[in-house]
């Protein structure tokens, strides 16, 4: 239990908190809270495209994903989780892209499938696995993964744009999941307070605040077809 606490409040924090009860240290408030935060990312992260996923088997369909959009998003999943892996930050700080990333996959997966273009969907699914291989063991220098994690912010928007331009065209959200796209949105929001507490990494920063932005369009979006959405569904 002590090491678990421990982790929560780690240095001088441990004896601040639980020992003296000082529960209105403001630094060490400021690191159990963004502890805190982490762990919760982490822990939704593993669940929070599952219902994304199994809308998208119930209807059999895979309306209203913009292909391009999934793609990047993967890219940019990869990059960062590849990004921090490499700079050994703590898990707990980046670990959501691990559980993303997979989940992503199958998404994108089912798209294929759903497209009648599941054959293509396995060329590609070797080809991914040989590629995060060569990026998490360590041949690429720290150099080519920080340029790559710079892109990660053209992508994510390129790739959250896509999606948003898609729902325009369409007058629909289609076949996307309101509880995801809120869970993103709020995870984003958690990681811009834990990547200043924990890393000051401005990459990272950059990347949640801009994720922030357009999560929040894909939430207005959701708010304003939800009647057509609705009747479509009727």
């Amino acid at each position: 239990m002590e090491a678990v606490l421990k982790y929560f409040a780690p240095g001088d924090c441990y004896e601040v908190v639980f020992v003296n009860f000082n529960f209105f240290d403001a630094r060490c408030f400021s690191i159990v809270l963004s502890r805190v935060l982490s762990f919760q990312i982490i822990l939704g992260a593993v669940m929070v495209k599952v219902p994304q996923i199994i809308k998208m088997i119930r209807a059999g369909s895979a309306e209203g994903l913009s292909m391009l959009a999934v793609i990047l998003e993967l890219a940019a999943l990869t990059f960062t989780g590849a990004y921090n892996f490499a700079k050994q930050f703590p898990f707990s700080t980046y670990g959501e892209t691990a559980f993303l990333g997979i989940q992503t996959f199958i998404i994108w997966m089912l798209v294929f499938h759903y497209n009648s273009q599941t054959v293509i969907g396995g060329v590609v699914a070797a080809v991914y696995s040989i590629v995060l291989y060569v990026f998490l063991s360590g041949l690429l220098p720290i150099e080519v993964l920080t340029f790559l994690q710079s892109t990660t912010i053209p992508i994510l928007t390129t790739s959250r744009m896509s999606q948003i331009i898609n729902t325009f065209r369409l007058g629909s959200t289609g076949q996307l999941s309101f509880i995801t796209y809120l869970l993103l949105w709020g995870g984003a929001i958690a990681r811009v307070f834990t990547t200043i507490q924990e890393t000051s990494d401005p990459l990272m920063l950059i990347q949640y605040c801009s994720t922030v932005i357009l999560n929040s369009i894909i939430v207005i979006q959701f708010i304003i077809y939800w009647s057509a959405d609705k009747k479509k569904e009727a």
